[in-house]
C-alpha cells in the first residue's frame, strides 16, 4: 500500500506545472576540521597565588589525606577509599 501511494504522488508531481522547471535544493556537504588543543594550551597561571596554592595542595594531600573528586557517586566512593 505504501509503495502505491508513493507512485501516485510521483505521478501527481510529474503532472504539476509548478514542479516542472523548479530546481530542488540538494543537501550541502559541510566539512568540520578539529584541531586538538595541546596540553600547554590549557595551562593556567596562578601568578601571585602560586606559592599559596602549592602550600594548600601540600597540606590537603599530606600523608593519610587526599582529594576526593566531587563527580564520584556514592557507589564508587567506597571503592576509591579502599584503593
Amino acid at each position: 500500500m505504501a509503495s502505491a501511494s508513493v507512485i501516485k504522488s510521483a505521478q501527481v508531481l510529474d503532472k504539476s506545472g509548478w514542479v516542472k522547471g523548479q530546481t530542488f535544493l540538494q543537501p550541502s556537504i559541510s566539512v568540520v576540521r578539529f584541531q586538538p588543543i595541546s596540553p600547554s594550551g590549557l595551562t593556567v597561571r596562578a601568578g601571585s597565588y602560586a606559592d599559596e596554592l602549592v602550600k594548600t595542595a601540600k597540606t590537603i594531600t599530606s600523608p593519610g589525606r587526599r582529594i576526593l573528586a566531587t563527580d564520584e557517586s556514592h557507589a564508587t566512593c567506597g571503592e576509591t577509599e579502599e584503593a
